[in-house]
């Protein structure tokens, strides 16, 4: 009813005539992708870590430290540098370097090695040749991307639109990418419990996935219950990994999606007078 509202409204809360801004459009139906694909991974991502591969809250948290640190020390320099050569290219290699960090955790397997680092513990500090190959490269490779398209994304936005509407471009832009959170979470929720069940089914013969008792004793991303059957016990921590790499290409192929909406949806002189807020200046002017 939202949008009807405010199409009908005298004056609305959001105007829609800001949607036929190709440059406003286009980097808000990425921001939905890219957006929804980040939170929805990264809350799948430490339950995966820590209640499959027995990684300590401590060691989850550090290998998610690398993309914070980037975002925080390189995100004003990136801003700075799309300001000159324009944000187009940034909002399109920035998303395809975070599909390919999501896609490196699909060299992440049962078997890994969890980094069991504990605060008490010095010894515990380093993390383990698993983890530095596995979850720290793709979070690396993550955190490079994230870096190369924040700024860059908050710069296009601004630009794109007159003075007089950045408050409630902004507020659009972020409320987009708040929903897109919780509908791409529930998307790879049923995504993951379908696929961890067959997947139990599977690697345990004789198992009936649907049996009301399987399913309240072993779910996807969660420990197996105290003194369950160490055969599907392990089975469970297979098919936990195999839904949560399930949702990594599907995360993956969202980020994708979002570099391919800016690399379309952006065209190379819209994208530079963004960058140089040319086209703030044009719109404006087209506006009055």
């Amino acid at each position: 009813a939202f949008p009807i509202l405010m199409a009908v409204r005298k004056h609305p809360l959001v105007p829609l005539s800001l949607f036929r801004l190709r440059t406003f459009s286009t980097i808000n139906l990425s921001t939905r992708l890219i957006y929804g694909a980040l939170y929805a991974n990264a809350g799948f991502q430490a339950l995966f870590l820590q209640a499959v591969l027995g990684y300590t809250p401590l060691g989850a948290a550090m290998v998610s430290l690398p993309a914070g640190l980037l975002l925080t020390f390189f995100s004003a320099r990136v801003g700075a540098l799309s300001g000159r050569l324009g944000v187009r290219r940034f909002l399109v290699i920035g998303p395809a370097f975070m599909a390919l960090g999501q896609l490196w955790w699909l060299t992440v397997g049962a078997g890994s090695r969890p980094w069991v680092a504990q605060i008490a513990s010095p010894s515990t500090y380093l993390p383990p040749l698993d983890t530095v190959v596995g979850p720290l490269v793709a979070a690396l490779t993550f955190g490079v991307g994230l870096a190369l398209m924040v700024a860059p994304l908050t710069t296009g936005l601004m630009s794109s639109v007159p003075t007089r509407n950045a408050g409630i471009a902004s507020a659009i832009n972020n409320a987009l990418s708040r929903v897109g959170q919780p509908l791409v979470a529930a998307a790879f929720f049923v995504i993951v419990s379908g696929a961890f069940y067959g997947a139990l089914a599977a690697a345990a013969p004789g198992t009936d996935p649907n049996a009301p008792e399987l399913r309240s004793a072993f779910q996807p991303l969660n420990p197996p219950p105290d003194g369950a059957d160490p055969a599907l016990a392990s089975a469970a921590k297979e098919a936990s990994t195999e839904a949560f790499h399930l949702a990594v290409i599907v995360g993956a192929g969202l980020l994708i999606a979002g570099a391919v909406v800016n690399g379309v949806g952006l065209r190379p002189e819209d994208a530079a007078k963004a960058g140089a807020g040319g086209e703030q200046a044009a719109v404006s002017g087209a506006a009055g």
